[in-house]
């Protein structure tokens, strides 16, 4: 664990993110790998029409009310985005109208 210490304390340093935010950083292993473009945190909106979750209640028999959220239905497309073959998100309404062109 030292050494996710060291190379956490070197890689904030490097991002000019060192002093009293320091400490409190070395747990959030997650935040460091995004530094480090490791891991890739995707949204959820389309890549096409910019479509992304909505929010309302879940509503009970009982009429209690929670909140939930209503995620688009992404689905992963190879397409050609201005000339070049690119893996994008596509909600299903955009690849239903035809607003992308796959690749072959």
């Amino acid at each position: 664990m030292v050494f996710v210490e060291r190379n956490t304390f070197l890689l904030l340093r490097e991002k000019g993110l060192t002093g009293a935010t320091t400490p409190m950083l070395n747990f959030a292993f997650v935040f460091i790998l995004k530094i480090t473009r490791r891991y890739n945190i995707m949204a959820k909106r389309c890549d096409v029409c910019g479509k992304g979750p909505q929010f309302g209640n879940r509503v009970s028999h009982a009429n209690n009310r929670t909140r939930r959220r209503f995620d688009p239905n992404l689905q992963p497309v190879r397409a050609t985005v201005s000339g070049r073959v690119e893996r994008i998100r596509v909600c299903t309404r955009c690849l239903k109208a035809g607003k992308v062109v796959k690749a072959a």
